[in-house]
């Protein structure tokens, strides 16, 4: 039925020993010298029914939290940098205005 997809997807690619062995250090599990032992440590912690096997250590979360600080008081000064950059921009024009407007006599109608 019908015609398959021009553009399949990308067949799956299993991750590289560099990962497992960041994901063990990442969860406090002893180091493994082969990617397969590796694998399946990981792959019981995640199938186990207890939740506490993959729990992010304190520190991991400490340093998100001051991360997620550090990126709102960052985006905070930024706003406040773009706003002060969009009204110097506007005085600019404003100014610019009055000057073309005095040149073509539009200013002096005021009298």
């Amino acid at each position: 039925k019908g015609k398959p997809r021009v553009r399949q997807p990308p067949p799956y690619q299993d991750k590289t020993e560099a990962f497992y062995q960041a994901q063990l250090n990442h969860y406090g599990f002893e180091p493994q010298s082969i990617k397969l032992a590796a694998k399946k440590v990981l792959l019981e912690a995640f199938e186990a029914s207890n939740a506490q096997a993959l729990e992010v250590p304190q520190d991991v979360r400490t340093l998100k939290e001051k991360l997620k600080e550090r990126f709102r008081v960052a985006t905070i000064a930024a706003r406040k940098k773009q706003k002060e950059e969009d009204e110097e921009r506007m005085r600019e024009s404003e100014k610019k205005q009055r000057k073309r407007d005095n040149e073509n006599g539009i200013g002096r109608m005021r009298s």
